[in-house]
Parts: C-alpha cells; structure tokens; sequence
C-alpha cells in the first residue's frame, strides 16, 4: 500500500508539472518563436513543428526545453536532441555522483571562507579575504586578528573591495563595492555608509575580498570592466579515478556590466585545448543569441590565445586530487598577470554552456557520470 501511495504521488506531481509546462508553452511565444542562434546554417523548422517538438517534450519531460534555439534544434537536419545531454537528467547524476561519498569536501566549495583557507594552505591563487562580517556590522580582520566595526573599517580609507555572502551560489550575494569614507556605492546606488551598513542581513555571514586589480591585459583587452574569468569543469574519470577536463569556456561581460556572469547578459565563448578561443560567443537566451567579435571593444574572438591557460588546467587538476571526494567541479579562474587566481569552485556547475560553445556532450555524459 506504502508503495503503491509513493507512485500515485510521483505520478501525481509529474502530471501537475506536466500541466503546468503546456500552460506555459501556450502562453509564452518565445518557447516556439524565438530568434535563431544559427541562421547561416540551414532552413528552419516551422512554428508549428517547434512548438509541436517542445510539445513532446513536455510529455516526455515534464517541462519545457529552455535551451531549444540555444543548442540549434530550430535548424533542419543541423543538431540531434540524442546528442544533448537534457539539464534535469545532468543535474540528478551530477549531484548523485558530487554526493556519493562519505566524509564529501563540498562544503569547502559551498563556504568562500573555508574555499580561499584551502586553497592558500595548497599554493592555489586566490583572491585574499581581508576579513568576515557577522551580526551586521562585527568584523573580524584575519591578517590583524582583531575584531573592529564594519561601519568604521569603511570610514577609515577608501576602498575597492568584494562583498560576499558565504554560502551564496552562482552569484547571488556577490556585490562590488567602493567607499569613500564617507558614502558607499554597489550595484550602481550611492548611499551613506551608515544606511548601507544597516541594509545588510544581519543573520548572514559575509566575506571581504580584495579586488582582482592586476587583470591579464589580453583579458582587459576584451573587455575592461569586469572581471573575465574561465569557467574551467573538471571530473573524475572512472577509468584512472583522477581528475581530468570536462570543458572550459571564457565569460566575458559587456554593456558596461562590472561582472562577467551569463545569466545577467554576459557572453561565453568556448576555449579549445590550445587555449584559444572559438569563433562565436554567446547570449544566454533572453539576451541575444551569438557574435563574432566583441560588442563593446570589437575583438575578435576566433583565435584569441588566453594565456596562462596552461597553468589553470594544472591548477585545477591539483586543487580537484585534494577535494577527490566531489566527483565534478565548475572552477571559476581569473586570470592576472601572475598567473590564474581561483574566485570560486562549483559542485553545482551548470553544461548547457560547455554543449553550447562546444557539442552535445552525450558521449561524455555516458563515460564520466554512469
């Protein structure tokens, strides 16, 4: 009976889900009629064969497919769905894999805190946290080892730092801020340092961290107002059970945006194993679909070389032997002029921009994360 009442709910649950996808695909035009990431390449599919296709899909799924025009499937005979590894079946073996061991390092990754702590104790570059902010307004300054006000730390000299949140994922609660000892200005709003301060959660742990200010000219070159920074994925290979590159992919900002990230409008362009970059970058869909060169500095990416690319693969091999027990990490890398400097490693990495800039990544799907 216990049984039989746990497939009811299941079947339940997914019917709603199902309901509620085809509610969507008949309400929201872009599910069907979006623009073509691919263009050049062949014919299109018609409206009523797309919508038709995401139809199954729902069916088949239970939601949408977000990233239809992204992978190509618009264009006849250009792209196989087979070949793509479908996002919710990626995230169930991604974190079934990242959480099948004892004793799991993930919390390294998931605490900003513990993550630049271990990475300094190895030899990884990584940004420097000056301190970490509890209650408020308590800081406590690791270097001095002291505890002082956050409010007064601001007043004491200007400033050009990064607030984080700890645990904050894929770039929530990250916020760029500069002072003046008087005012503070994040996110594009000025305000004095008491209000920001107090607008602060007051039951959330935050880091300081320095600001990367010596970016790698060729980075800077393609864009110099953020921060532009390899999101690099290494995996544990079944077969020799040490870690090895996935993908790698550069994200770049633009617009005047101060951060790199794809999901406020970024761009990513796939890096081949040279090191250099592929010919087209791309928008996340909502944003645009792709270009050839840079819209901001008219770079052209094809070709670009990334130097120290080298380096940050051996890094992040290293850094993954001493947190062995994840299967699969995204790793966030700047590049400087020293060399990569580590932001951030992700357990939960996202593949729909490694099979956009690359291929569908079936194949390695099957052999890494059977």
């Amino acid at each position: 009976m216990r049984r039989f009442l746990k497939f009811l709910h299941g079947f339940l649950c997914h019917l709603f889900d199902r309901i509620s996808s085809l509610r969507e695909l008949f309400s929201t035009k872009s599910l069907y009629e979006s623009e073509c990431y691919f263009p050049e390449v062949n014919k299109r599919k018609s409206k009523k064969t797309i919508f038709w296709e995401q139809f199954i899909h729902i069916l088949k799924c239970g939601y949408c497919n977000k990233f239809y025009f992204l992978y190509g499937f618009d264009v006849v005979g250009f792209r196989k769905e087979s070949d793509y590894v479908d996002y919710t079946c990626f995230m169930k073996k991604r974190d079934k894999h990242n959480f099948s061991t004892p004793l799991n390092p993930i919390a390294i990754l998931r605490d900003k805190s513990l993550f630049g702590i271990t990475a300094s104790a190895y030899g990884i570059q990584t940004p420097r946290v000056v301190g970490m902010i509890t209650n408020g307004n308590d800081l406590f300054l690791y270097k001095d080892k002291i505890s002082v006000k956050f409010d007064d730390f601001l007043k004491s000299k200007p400033y050009d730092l990064f607030l984080k949140v700890v645990d904050g994922e894929c770039a929530d609660g990250v916020y760029h801020i500069t002072s003046d000892t008087h005012n503070v200005i994040c996110s594009g709003e000025t305000m004095s340092i008491a209000n920001y301060v107090n607008s602060l959660n007051i039951n959330a742990r935050y880091i300081i961290q320095e600001k990367i200010s010596q970016q790698h000219a060729a980075l800077s070159t393609i864009y110099p107002n953020s921060i532009n920074t390899i999101r690099l994925v290494t995996v544990i290979d079944p077969v020799t059970n040490t870690p090895c590159v996935l993908s790698a992919v550069l994200r770049v900002g633009c617009g005047m945006s101060e951060v790199d990230n794809w999901a406020v409008g970024g761009l990513c362009i796939g890096i081949q194993e040279s090191g250099v970059l592929a010919k087209y970058a791309f928008y996340k869909p909502g944003f645009g679909t792709k270009v050839s060169t840079h819209p901001d500095s008219g770079i052209i990416f094809e070709g670009y070389k990334i130097p120290y690319f080298k380096e940050a693969i051996s890094d992040a091999i290293r850094f993954h032997e001493v947190l062995s027990g994840i299967h699969s990490i995204g790793w966030d890398i700047a590049i400087t002029e020293n060399g990569p400097s580590f932001i951030e490693g992700n357990d939960n990495w996202e593949i729909s921009m490694l099979q956009i800039t690359s291929h569908g990544m079936q194949k390695e799907f099957a052999h890494y994360f059977n």
